[in-house]
């Protein structure tokens, strides 16, 4: 027996040490309800908690992404239902005024509501929006064209406004595409000279101001319309008749240079004018009959057709450079291609109707360009936006190209990584890109007439492709919103069990814990009533020495 260290009460007091700390253990993972504290409770499991945690907080914030997806779709899809039904509406409408039993104040009431519809379908593409984002003017699509070139003695100058891209499909990988405008298109143009005379008055005074008149009767019938003129009608009051008219057969009467006034009584210097189509293509056609004279109109030209565009893609790009001939000249047309590297054994197909020019590729890619031109009065020619004339392509054509960039698509971050991101690509829809106006020089011209019953049929044709359009893209916005309800129940699933994972390794057992706190509570109190007699026996030494 010893008094200077009582090794009892020091084995005791080390075990209720360690009971004490098992017990506070217990506790803390009783009150808090998680096995791992911190770290020294379970260092690995603590690591694995750690990013099962934040990757739960992941796929719980990917599901709410995805079902915002879902909601822009929803909008965007809904929006095209109610252009879906206009088009319906307008193909309907175009049947109605193809019969024959119309007269032309009944297909003049449809066209009203035809311009109606255009206008909103135009509308609905220019506002609506989700979260003020505008979905559906091509912002979410996924390139767009960057620059145009044509090529002049071998060398690429910048010019603009001469071609428009209308549409671009989500399948356009970005690259070049070079082509060849080997004809622009043109509308029909009859040019007339009016035959006529100084006014008088009753009295045969020449009237101040001086008016022009018609000496004798005439008729004129442009595309079935019948202008009836009678002796000393002013051309300004048949040129605004004709003018009011004309413009709902698309049709409008231009003016050429002025001429050199000469005063009365000598003759008038009369000023030439041209019928011209709005717009261009080989389905326009102006038809003038009547007392042909009168206007100076040779038989032989007074019926005018237009013409079609005319446009090749034909030898690929490399890098993203043109690819030059022995002579160094370059070779144009073209292919997309991907990275610099042209496509194996893809093709582009250029189609036209009118100046509307439409590149169909084998993998799918779908460009629709729009070649502007317009009629110039003072020369009587048509000509590019630039002021240079359509003829001046020359016998190789327009050289061209168009480079693709991305454009940015609403990108969707469906997954907790870095790497689980959804593309959207929603292409331009307007009255435009369905065909149902075109932009002629600068100037918008609508493509539906239903005032006559051959424009009505025009228009069952243009509304079928309009219709196969939206379709199209609906169909893929369903795809889209298909995909992402899958997404959804797949994120909510793993969510769910990852955070069953994370339970397992980080809450509390509270059934073990409250036994191992039992056992520990039990342990700590007997320790201490042991300590209470283990501290007792120096006391009992002290006995012996007295």
């Amino acid at each position: 027996m010893v008094v200077r260290h009582n090794v009892p009460a020091l084995f005791t007091h080390l075990s209720m040490r360690r009971s004490d700390r098992g017990l506070q253990q217990a506790m803390s993972r009783l009150s808090s309800g998680v096995r791992i504290n911190s770290a020294r409770d379970d260092a690995a499991g603590l690591a694995i908690a750690n990013k099962l945690n934040y990757q739960v907080g992941g796929l719980r914030q990917a599901s709410e992404n995805a079902t915002h997806g879902i909601s822009l779709i929803q909008t965007a899809e809904g929006a095209m239902h109610e252009v879906h039904n206009m088009l319906q509406r307008m193909r309907e409408l175009a049947v109605q005024a193809a019969h024959g039993t119309l007269t032309p104040e009944n297909r003049a009431m449809i066209q009203l509501e035809i311009d109606q519809l255009t206008d909103e379908i135009h509308s609905i593409s220019r506002n609506t929006e989700f979260n003020r984002m505008r979905i559906l003017n091509g912002e979410a699509n996924r390139v767009v064209d960057n620059a145009m070139w044509d090529t002049v003695n071998g060398e690429l100058e910048i010019t603009r406004n001469i071609v428009s891209t209308t549409f671009v499909s989500h399948q356009v990988p970005p690259g070049r595409m070079n082509y060849t405008i080997q004809e622009a298109g043109r509308g029909a143009m009859v040019e007339i000279t009016p035959q006529l005379v100084w006014g008088e008055d009753e009295a045969g005074n020449v009237l101040v101001p001086n008016v022009l008149v018609f000496e004798n009767d005439a008729s004129l019938t442009v595309n079935g319309e019948r202008f009836p003129i009678r002796a000393g009608d002013s051309w300004e009051s048949v040129r605004s008749r004709m003018n009011e008219r004309l413009q709902f057969e698309g049709v409008t009467l231009q003016a050429g240079p002025a001429p050199v006034p000469t005063a009365p009584p000598a003759a008038p210097a009369l000023r030439t004018y041209f019928l011209v189509s709005n717009i261009a293509g080989s389905d326009q056609v102006i038809d003038v009959r009547g007392d042909l004279a009168a206007f100076d109109v040779d038989p032989a030209d007074a019926v005018s057709r237009g013409t079609d565009a005319r446009v090749s893609v034909t030898a690929p790009t490399v890098a993203g450079a043109l690819i030059n001939d022995a002579n160094g000249d370059p070779i144009l047309g073209g292919l997309l291609d991907v990275n610099g590297v042209p496509i194996a054994g893809a093709s582009l197909a250029a189609t036209s109707r009118g100046n509307q020019v439409h590149i169909q590729g084998s993998q799918g890619e779908e460009i629709r360009l729009n070649i502007q031109v317009r009629f110039n009065p003072d020369s009587g020619e048509w000509e590019f936006p630039n002021g240079d004339p359509i003829d001046s392509v020359g016998a190789d054509g327009l050289h061209m190209a168009k480079d693709f960039r991305t454009f940015g698509p609403i990108m969707l971050q469906i997954g907790p990584s870095h790497n689980n991101a959804m593309q959207v690509q929603i292409p331009r829809l307007n009255a435009e890109t369905l065909g149902l106006v075109e932009y002629v020089g600068g100037i918008q011209r609508r493509m539906l007439n239903y005032r006559k019953r051959e424009g009505a049929e025009k228009a069952i044709d243009i509304t079928d492709d309009a219709i196969h359009q939206v379709s199209s893209i609906r169909a893929r916005l369903g795809a889209y919103q298909n995909r992402l309800e899958s997404t959804v129940r797949n994120l909510d699933v793993s969510a769910e069990n990852t955070e069953i994972s994370r339970s397992r390794i980080q809450d509390t057992d509270m059934a073990r814990e409250t036994t191992r706190f039992a056992q520990y509570n039990v342990m700590f109190q007997a320790a201490m009533a042991i300590l209470g007699q283990a501290n007792q026996r120096p006391q009992q030494i002290i006995g012996l020495l007295q």
